[in-house]
This record gives C-alpha cells, sequence and structure tokens, in this order.
C-alpha cells in the first residue's frame, strides 16, 4: 500500500499485511452501508419533515378554506333570505305600483269626468248668465207692463164700478118702465072697457105706451153697450190678474240669439228635441207661423242670450217683445 503512495494509518499494519482477513472490510462496507442508510434517513426524514410542514400547511388552508366555505354559505343564506325578502318586498311595491297606476287611471278618469262636468257647468253657467239677461230685459218689460196694468187696472175698476152703477141705475129705470107700461097697458084696457067714445083719450095713452116703448127701446140698447163694455172691461180686468207665465203643458220653443262682429246669429231648439241649429230670421218666423197654426195658444217662447254676448239691452227687448207678442200663448188675446 505504501508502494501505491498511500500512508497506512492502521495499527499494527506491518505485523498484519501478512495476514489475511476479511472484517476490515466487512466493516467498512458495513460503515458504508450504514452511512448510505443514514444519509438517506437523513434525507428522508428532511424530505418528511417537508411533507409534514406541507400536509399541515395543507390542513390550515383546508381549514381556513372551509371556515370561509362555512361564512360563505352563511352569507349566501342570508344573502338568500335577503333576497327573499328584497323579492317580496319588491312584489309589494310591483302591487303598489299596480295599485297607484289604478289610481292615476282612476284619477285621470275622474278628472276627464271633472273637466266635462266643469265644461258643462261653464255652459249651464253661460246659459243662465243668457237667461238672466233675458229674464233681466223680461223683467224690465214686466216692470213696464206692471205699472201700465195697475193704472190700467186702477181705471178699468173704476170704470167697471161706474159701468155696474149705470147697469143697475138703468136696470131699475127698465124696471120702472116696465111697470109703467104695465100700468099704462091696464090703465088702456080699462078705459077701453069703461068708455068706447074716449077715443082720443087712448090714442094719447097709446102714444105714450109707444114713446114708453121706443124709452125703453132705448134702454135697452144702452144696456146691452153697458154689457158689451162690462165684458170686455171684465175681460181686461181678468188678464190683468190672470196666473203667471209658465210653460207647464205648452209646446216649448227655445230661441237663442248670439251677435258677435256685428252679425246676429240665431239657433232654434224645438219642442221635444235637445240639439239646437243656425236658423236666419225669416225662416223662424215662418216655422213659429206653422206651429201656431197647429197649436194655437200653445207656445212658450224662451229666449236665451249665451254668455259672450254684444247686444243691447235695447235690441235684446226689441228682439223678446216681438216673438213674445206674436206667438207666446201669455201674449195672445
Amino acid at each position: 500500500m505504501a508502494d501505491q503512495g498511500f500512508t497506512d494509518l492502521r495499527l499494527n499494519s506491518s505485523g498484519s499485511s501478512t495476514e489475511h482477513s476479511i472484517w476490515p472490510s466487512f466493516a467498512d462496507m458495513m460503515s458504508v452501508i450504514a452511512m448510505i442508510f443514514m444519509l438517506t434517513m437523513v434525507v428522508l426524514v428532511i424530505s418528511n419533515w417537508d411533507l409534514v410542514e406541507q400536509l399541515q400547511k395543507a390542513l390550515e388552508v383546508e381549514q381556513r378554506l372551509s371556515a370561509e366555505a362555512e361564512e360563505s354559505a352563511k352569507r349566501n343564506a342570508r344573502l338568500a333570505t335577503s333576497l327573499s325578502d328584497k323579492e317580496s318586498k319588491l312584489s309589494y311595491l310591483q302591487m303598489q305600483i299596480i295599485n297607484l297606476q289604478n289610481e292615476r287611471d282612476e284619477q285621470k278618469n275622474l278628472l276627464q269626468l271633472q273637466g266635462q262636468q266643469l265644461a258643462e257647468v261653464k255652459q249651464s253657467l253661460g246659459d243662465v248668465k243668457g237667461q238672466l239677461l233675458t229674464q233681466s230685459s223680461m223683467n224690465l218689460e214686466i216692470g213696464q207692463q206692471l205699472k201700465l196694468s195697475q193704472k190700467n187696472l186702477k181705471k178699468s175698476q173704476e170704470e167697471l164700478s161706474s159701468v155696474k152703477e149705470a147697469y143697475l141705475l138703468s136696470e131699475s129705470k127698465h124696471k120702472k118702465i116696465s111697470s109703467q107700461l104695465a100700468l099704462a097697458h091696464d090703465q088702456v084696457t080699462q078705459l077701453q072697457g069703461i068708455s068706447q067714445g074716449k077715443d082720443q083719450e087712448v090714442s094719447r095713452l097709446t102714444l105714450q105706451v109707444e114713446a114708453m116703448q121706443g124709452r125703453i127701446n132705448e134702454f135697452q140698447d144702452e144696456q146691452l153697450k153697458q154689457a158689451s163694455a162690462y165684458a170686455s172691461l171684465k175681460k181686461k180686468y181678468d188678464r190683468l190678474v190672470r196666473p203667471a207665465r209658465s210653460s207647464k203643458g205648452k209646446k216649448v220653443v227655445e230661441v237663442s240669439y248670439l251677435k258677435q262682429d256685428k252679425t246676429a246669429i240665431i239657433k232654434l231648439r224645438k219642442p221635444g228635441s235637445s240639439v239646437s241649429g243656425i236658423i236666419d230670421k225669416n225662416s223662424l218666423l215662418a216655422y213659429l207661423d206653422k206651429l201656431k197654426v197647429r197649436f194655437p195658444k200653445k207656445i212658450y217662447i224662451k229666449v236665451v242670450f249665451p254668455e259672450g254676448n254684444f247686444i243691447s239691452h235695447e235690441e235684446a227687448w226689441r228682439f223678446t217683445s216681438e216673438l213674445l207678442s206674436k206667438y207666446d200663448y201669455y201674449y195672445q188675446d
């Protein structure tokens, strides 16, 4: 061994060099194997330690992931509950929206209905204003007629009283003359029975009787005239104290008179109709003439002056008076 350049470190190398033994070689081999085993074990231990650490880390990660999964499941459950609540609230809000839409539609319909009613009220207000204008003109006319009627009534009452007195006086005179005539006839009869020779007296009495008969005829004529005057005054008196004008049982003809830009617009609503039509004055008068022939003393004329009318009171009174005096039952003889 020394010859090959290696120093022999074994004890008793010199003495044992000549002896052949296998144990040193076996020991060397076993030591090598032991070293290899130890190295392998160290490597395995180190590897297992790394694996254990990795396993621990994996377990920790698994636990953390399990906790996170559990927390996520709870959060999902809470979110599901919240989602369910939100869906129920959404359904409730949708129902409220539907109800509000229905209420909005109802309010819209109600507003439309109220708008129509407001338009009808405005139209009615215009008609009422026109009727008030008509009524004011008619009231003015009626006031004037009332004053004139009161004067005529007072005058008629006075004339009626005087006619009654004259009638009673003429009636008493008639009775007195009739009694005188009867007495004269009796006297004539008596004279004719007593003496036939008193012809002159009889003739005189006959002339007196004829004169009395003439006076009686005059008184009868005067009485007839006074009775006629009495009947005329009574008719005027009845007209003055007759009931107020009414449309009950009459053929109501509504005439609307509107004047705009100096142009007269006349509308006619016939009896029993709800629609008015534009008509000129000549056609209106012709229609009223025919209606008056069909329904004498049964026509009620209603004159209306709509809102926004540019007509004077004088013109309105003249138009109203013309129609009422010709065709209205109240103003007919």
